[in-house]
């Protein structure tokens, strides 16, 4: 690896850290693994693009949470009241319960 490629790295590094402290994981994601790739094995990008991942997901199936608990409620937006229309009524079990 050159030089520029260590120089590049650490800028798309940077921009990672920038981008997080703005609250925008995808774009930070992109930038880590965009360092990543030009400076394979360096384990301080390696590390912040792997939490990221795991704060994408977490922020992911949050929102599938709550998208869950509004369809079981059968309140909020209309298109999760008709449930049959994207098959997740009587199969999920989860929905099959009562609202609590």
């Amino acid at each position: 690896m050159s030089k520029e490629d260590k120089k590049a790295a650490e800028k798309e590094f940077k921009n990672a850290q920038d981008l997080q402290r703005a609250g925008k994981p995808d774009g930070c994601l992109l930038a880590v693994l965009k360092a990543q790739e030009l400076v394979p094995g360096n384990v301080e990008y390696m590390t912040m693009g792997e939490v990221l991942r795991q704060q994408i997901i977490g922020q992911q199936v949050e929102a599938g949470n709550h998208l869950a608990a509004a369809a079981r409620s059968n309140r909020g937006c209309p298109a999760l009241s008709t449930r049959s229309t994207f098959s997740i009524g009587s199969q999920n079990a989860y929905l099959a319960q009562p609202p609590a």
